[in-house]
């Protein structure tokens, strides 16, 4: 009943295959259950701890970093020379 022709079988009825876009309440629909869907939320949650966290690191490494380069700096022209 129904010929392969390419990727897609094809009804003999039809002349080609060709997708169809969904209606506008079927689209608002697919919209409307992807909103309400919380699975993914834990994974967003994640996302911008992470990136909250990695904006801490960062800030910390640099003001910690300069600080330790004075310390140091300090530290060696305090050393007595021979």
């Amino acid at each position: 009943m129904y010929e392969p022709t390419g990727q897609f079988l094809v009804h003999p009825a039809q002349e080609s295959w060709r997708p169809t876009r969904p209606s506008r309440k079927k689209a608002s629909k697919m919209m409307k259950t992807l909103w309400q869907d919380e699975a993914g939320l834990t994974t967003v949650e994640y996302a911008l701890l992470l990136a909250l966290v990695a904006i801490a690191a960062i800030t910390a490494w640099s003001t910690l970093g300069s600080r330790v380069s004075t310390t140091v700096s300090s530290a060696t022209s305090n050393l007595p020379t021979s």
